[in-house]
């Protein structure tokens, strides 16, 4: 089997070296490039072509869904595979939207991520078992409307939530309050739900809460 080329995107230097050591210490895992944050990622993945991205959702400053995005945007063939502290159902399902092919909690034992990279190299997506049981609890239930939101109204969904106006929201997403206003007819229409109030008490009950683990 050829060796896996992978880049490790993490903000912390303590946890990049520990990765490495461990990757280094299997001849079939190759490391070929680090990043502290989405600039030097986006600037490395230039030169560099890994088969995967080790992406640390929490980049920093960075959104992990938005550089998912932009990695796929400059190069569609790199894999992303999320790796996270959280494991919000939100945090989820922006990950999979913007293209990530599997997500392994930093609470999973080492084996999970090793297992992850060589499944992701096969073709196939990944989840650690806390995030798939994460995953058949939202399809399973009343809520798998989820599924239907799209990457810029989950963003929207969480402005409101932090009690953001239709102009606040706007002027975060560069787009106009009347924009904003539409979105948020959509996001109530596809969630079933009446005004701002159920929006902002659906995503504390569901997305937040894991949809009622």
């Amino acid at each position: 089997m050829n060796k896996i080329d992978i880049f490790i995107a993490d903000d912390h230097p303590v946890l990049r070296m520990g990765l490495k050591a461990i990757f280094k210490s299997d001849s079939k895992i190759n490391v070929i490039g680090e990043a502290k944050n989405g600039q030097e990622l986006l600037e490395k993945l230039k030169h560099l072509n890994p088969h995967i991205v080790l992406l640390d959702y929490f980049f920093g400053e960075e959104n992990g869904a938005r550089l998912t995005q932009l990695i796929k945007q400059m190069k569609p063939k790199i894999k992303v595979l999320a790796y996270s502290h959280s494991s919000e159902p939100i945090i989820i399902q922006k990950s999979i939207k913007a293209g990530a092919v599997g997500f392994v909690s930093k609470s999973e034992q080492m084996s999970q991520l090793l297992e992850a990279l060589f499944v992701i190299k096969s073709g196939k997506q990944y989840f650690s078992p806390s995030i798939q049981n994460i995953i058949d609890k939202l399809h399973d239930s009343e809520d798998h409307m989820l599924q239907e939101l799209t990457q810029r109204e989950y963003e929207i969904v969480e402005y409101v939530a932090k009690e953001y106006s239709n102009k606040e929201i706007g002027a975060q997403l560069f787009i106009s309050p009347r924009t904003v206003e539409t979105h948020k007819r959509n996001i109530m229409q596809k969630l079933k739900l009446k005004n701002s109030i159920g929006l902002v008490n659906y995503y504390f009950k569901v997305l937040r809460s894991g949809a009622g683990q």
